[in-house]
């Protein structure tokens, strides 16, 4: 049906009624698709909540009063999934794609599933291996830490921190020091 040979205001609404109805729907089915890719990825029931999913994974990989030490992408994700994620997994699905992607699906021109999917897996291998420190009222304790090599820059870091701690020597507590390195790291986590 071509708009010029709509006589009516009505059919005409009917008409981009129809369209939009029918391009909800595919939309829908659409996002059905990467939640059950998603529901796989984390070994989700089909039936359950991507955040009563989410919660339980979490759950099984990460003690409680954990944090796992993350890169900033994979950050975003988890503090999405494990504290602003709610039960509307088509909500929850939109701000996955707007961290792994940038954008929220209506606005993509192409096919990002596949970018949504490689970024989760990414994410959950790195919580899989991380370092995770457990935060008790003000106090850290590594749960645990690899003893991996660090790269030169990040030995360039280390030995500035040291240096800077070694200036203030006596004219800053060992307790205030601790306190500092103790909000740094919460900012990290």
């Amino acid at each position: 049906m071509k708009i010029k040979e709509i006589n009516s205001y009505d059919a005409l609404y009917d008409c981009f009624k129809y369209y939009k109805n029918n391009s909800d729907f595919l939309i829908s089915l659409y996002k059905n698709q990467i939640l059950d890719e998603i529901k796989t990825l984390f070994n989700i029931d089909k039936t359950s909540s991507l955040k009563s999913g989410f919660s339980e994974y979490l759950n099984s990989i990460i003690n409680k009063g954990c944090f796992p030490v993350l890169e900033s992408k994979e950050k975003s994700i988890y503090n999405l999934i494990a504290l602003d994620f709610s039960y509307d997994d088509y909500e929850g699905l939109e701000k996955i794609s707007k961290i792994c992607t940038g954008q929220y699906i209506e606005d993509w021109d192409l096919d990002r599933s596949e970018q949504i999917i490689e970024e989760l897996t990414l994410f959950r291998n790195k919580l899989l291996s991380s370092d995770k420190i457990q935060v008790n009222n003000n106090t850290l304790n590594i749960e645990t830490y690899s003893n991996r090599a660090i790269s030169g820059m990040a030995s360039l870091l280390k030995n500035n921190i040291e240096s800077v701690l070694d200036e203030f020597s006596d004219s800053v507590s060992s307790e205030d020091k601790v306190t500092i390195l103790t909000a740094l790291l919460k900012k990290l986590i």
